[in-house]
């Protein structure tokens, strides 16, 4: 116990070249975790420079050190650490936050279908908001079931398909202005339950 907790004491002085070039040549495990443990504090407040939602950063972390195993593990050849693993970091938190827009945009597009108001005559045709991509179709549909079920009816036979008010009444037996409210009612309702979906943390849904 004592040569262990001594050894793991001297880890401690070496440099990060120097743990890699350990590990590189041993494969032992333990020089990496030394690595894991020495810069995973810094790798994680970087990421909250780049990102808000601290799950995300917390994602980044991981990935962030998974390549440095696979790359290290591949014989990479390191010189300064410190600015590889910063480079690695904030290339990562990038890529995190462009695709994390590219979702957002695609919900916003699917909720602004929703809060678009119908035309002012429904018998001409009932508008029909078909989600982006299948992500969000699954989102919006899962989004359904928690509807009340005029509204969850409604909302599924005016957009999905394509029937007036008119035709929407004779089928369920509301009335028009039962369906007109239902319909208001039931997209404000949805609107609610999606928006966690696109929202980062730290902001209010609107």
């Amino acid at each position: 116990m004592f040569v262990r907790k001594s050894y793991q004491h001297k880890l401690k002085e070496w440099s990060a070249e120097q743990l890699i070039r350990a590990f590189q040549h041993t494969g032992d495990q333990q020089y990496f975790n030394a690595l894991f443990s020495r810069y995973l504090h810094l790798v994680y407040y970087t990421t909250r420079n780049f990102l808000e939602d601290r799950e995300e950063c917390r994602d980044v972390v991981m990935q962030v050190f998974a390549k440095i195993f696979q790359q290290l593990q591949q014989q990479q050849e390191v010189h300064s650490f410190g600015n590889w693993l910063y480079t690695l970091t904030r290339n990562e938190c990038i890529s995190k936050r462009r695709s994390s827009d590219k979702q957002s945009l695609r919900f916003e597009a699917a909720l602004q279908q929703w809060q678009e108001e119908p035309a002012e005559n429904p018998d001409t045709g009932a508008q029909m908001v078909s989600a982006t991509d299948r992500e969000t179709e699954d989102l919006v549909q899962a989004a359904m079931l928690q509807l009340d079920e005029g509204q969850r009816i409604c909302l599924e036979l005016f957009f999905f398909q394509k029937k007036s008010y008119r035709e929407i009444a004779d089928i369920t037996s509301f009335t028009e202005n039962q369906v007109k409210s239902f319909l208001q009612n039931g997209k404000r309702r949805l609107r609610q339950l999606l928006a966690p979906a696109m929202a980062r943390e730290g902001k209010t849904s609107t």
